[in-house]
């Protein structure tokens, strides 16, 4: 089932119901982040509250810490950190349970720690947001899904850049960077660039290094269409130059 990853966007200055008779958890959860992705979050909450209690009379336990994950970026997006933070904690519990050599079970305790670390940087707890960031990256190393790891990756490299956490977030950033360039992604390569531009110049780089990386970016820039990228990206640039 599809994991509902949050994203932290972080830049410089300051994931139709189709209605049948007996709906399964991974078309509720779909709907849920459709309601989710059209901004209507207490609609979403609705559809993932269906969807959890369909996994726990089907007693699937994957599908009960993903629910449960969901439910913490749903309510995380209201504003309500702590009962984020309850749901999350719920979906923990399951955790242990879950086999480590299946992609789906190891993909959905990757995207829990990954939203556990997103909230705690919310919630003003570095050190607690730098322990599931961490997590969420060695967890990321044992999945088959390139593009998957790759996003995991970059957001966690985020997190490690507020924190100064700078080689932990080079060393992912650069294997954000590998795989993009295996996929033929050029905007989430554009994304882990971005971020390794900063960390380069927060970490007091050598000119030419940086601008190196700056020369290779600029024409990767040209092929990419996504607005968000390249705006993050020239807000670094400028921010650096």
């Amino acid at each position: 089932m599809k994991n509902c990853i949050f994203i932290l966007l972080w830049c410089i200055p300051g994931f139709l119901f189709s209605v049948t008779p007996k709906p399964d958890v991974e078309k509720l959860t779909e709907t849920a982040d459709t309601y989710y992705q059209a901004g209507k979050v207490d609609s979403a909450l609705w559809a993932i509250e269906q969807a959890l209690q369909l996994a726990m009379t089907e007693k699937d336990t994957c599908a009960m810490m993903s629910c449960y994950t969901s439910q913490g970026v749903y309510l995380r997006s209201s504003g309500k950190l702590t009962e984020a933070i309850a749901a999350y904690d719920k979906a923990l519990q399951y955790a242990p349970l879950l086999s480590g050599n299946n992609e789906e079970n190891l993909q959905a305790i990757t995207t829990l720690y990954n939203n556990l670390a997103t909230v705690y940087l919310d919630m003003k707890n570095p050190a607690q947001a730098v322990k599931y960031a961490l997590d969420a990256v060695k967890q990321a190393d044992k999945c088959q899904d390139k593009s998957f790891r790759t996003q995991i990756y970059t957001v966690c490299s985020s997190i490690f850049i507020t924190q100064e956490e700078y080689e932990a977030a080079k060393t992912y950033l650069s294997k954000a960077i590998a795989l993009s360039q295996q996929l033929q992604q050029p905007e989430t390569e554009l994304g882990a660039r971005t971020y390794y531009l900063l960390t380069l110049f927060r970490t007091q780089a050598s000119a030419s290094e940086i601008q190196k990386l700056v020369e290779q970016t600029n024409a990767l820039a040209a092929k990419v269409n996504s607005t968000m990228a390249l705006v993050n990206y020239y807000q670094v640039l400028f921010y650096v130059q």
